[in-house]
């Protein structure tokens, strides 16, 4: 675990497939669990009697319950992880599947940066005479400063570098 990374919710699972978080002291549902990690939680599913990690079967319970009403795995990616288990092709494969995760965790948070409402944005205005001249610009029709070619508000100078961060991660 990384260090200042989030502890994961501990979850207990009972012999009669209750899931119990010690987190909030009450039963929750698979359900309740998948909400959680959608949420960005981490979460840590042990085995009440014997301590084992039972984390990534309960996940794939979650993903496998949630498929059945959203259809969310194509039966390409599933043949295919059935016919790479037990070969050589099996420790690139799931490492390629966890790169391609974090990789779209990334493009996620960044897309719903990117279409967040804008925080209000105060603007102080200079005295009349210290106004700089404006001009259009190129593209976008946007007001920038002259000789500058930045946008004149703070959320224009934060979206542009959203943009630029998010164009640079998908190599463009």
């Amino acid at each position: 675990m990384l260090a200042g990374a989030p502890q994961p919710i501990r979850i207990r699972k009972y012999g009669n497939r209750r899931l119990y978080d010690t987190s909030r002291s009450r039963y929750i549902t698979l359900e309740e669990l998948a909400s959680l990690v959608r949420a960005g939680n981490s979460v840590l599913v042990q085995d009440a009697k014997d301590g084992r990690d039972l984390t990534r079967a309960v996940l794939t319970q979650a993903i496998l319950e949630e498929q059945e009403r959203l259809d969310l795995l194509p039966t390409e990616l599933l043949e295919s992880i059935i016919r790479v288990q037990g070969t050589f092709q099996q420790a690139p494969f799931f490492e390629l599947l966890r790169a391609a995760a974090r990789q779209f965790g990334v493009a996620g948070r960044d897309l719903a940066a990117w279409f967040a409402p804008p925080a209000p944005v105060e603007v102080a205005s200079a005295p009349a005479q210290e106004k700089p001249k404006r001009k259009r610009g190129r593209r976008s029709g946007a007001r920038v400063e002259a000789g500058g070619g930045e946008p004149q508000t703070a959320a224009g100078a934060d979206a542009q570098a959203r943009l630029r961060e998010l164009l640079r991660r998908l190599g463009g």
